[in-house]
Order: structure tokens, then sequence, then C-alpha cells
């Protein structure tokens, strides 16, 4: 469809439409699913999405395909990394504090290690 949703039309309570960048789609349900960006859109509409976005360091590594397809999910709090999964023989290991960011405002670079 390719049309930014912009508001959410309401009407006696009830949902009857989406106003998009192209005009107005009629509908009487909605899905939000704008991500990070789903609390600030809903907050026009008088509801508070408890969300909070977060950066935190992925690395990416590529597992030989003589490997197991898949493996164990890992998640160690005391030591800040998670590790999972993921499609095409990936692995995405997650480490570090999460840092408490705005949306569209955060720094897509990558942290370097200091010893």
């Amino acid at each position: 469809m390719n049309r930014p949703a912009t508001s959410v039309q309401v009407h006696r309570g009830r949902v009857t439409g989406v106003a998009t960048t192209q005009g107005t789609v009629s509908t009487p349900n909605v899905v939000v699913a704008a991500g990070p960006w789903s609390r600030a859109f809903m907050t026009d509409l008088g509801v508070d999405i408890p969300l909070q976005t977060v950066r935190h360091q992925v690395i990416t590594l590529h597992r030989p395909e003589d490997l197991a397809a898949d493996h164990a999910i890992v998640g160690d709090i005391v030591n800040s990394l998670s590790a999972r999964p993921e499609a095409g023989h990936l692995t995405l290991i997650g480490v570090g504090e999460d840092e408490q960011v705005e949306v569209g405002g955060h720094d897509h670079g990558v942290d370097v290690a200091v010893a």
C-alpha cells in the first residue's frame, strides 16, 4: 500500500478509519504495528502505551553450515549478554547495558570497547 498512516479516526469511541498521506481508509479495526513509534502515534488518541526505546550492541556471527541449524537461546543477566539463533545460519549476540534513547535520535554507530 505504501500509505503512511498519520492518525486513527475515532467517532463515538469507535475506530472508523485511518488517515494516510493519500487519503482516508475506512475500517472498523486497526492494528498499530509502528514498533518504537507506537507510543507517540497512540498518544494523539489519548492512549498511553508504556514503551521505552532502548539501544544496545548486537554482534552477528555466521555459523558454518555443518553445525546445528539451531541452538539454545541464552540469557546471562549478570554479564549483560544474550544469544539467539537467526535464519541463514546466523547467531545474534546482544552485549552491554541497554541505553534509553529517544525514537530516531539514537546513535547508529558501534561503541568501541575500552579495556
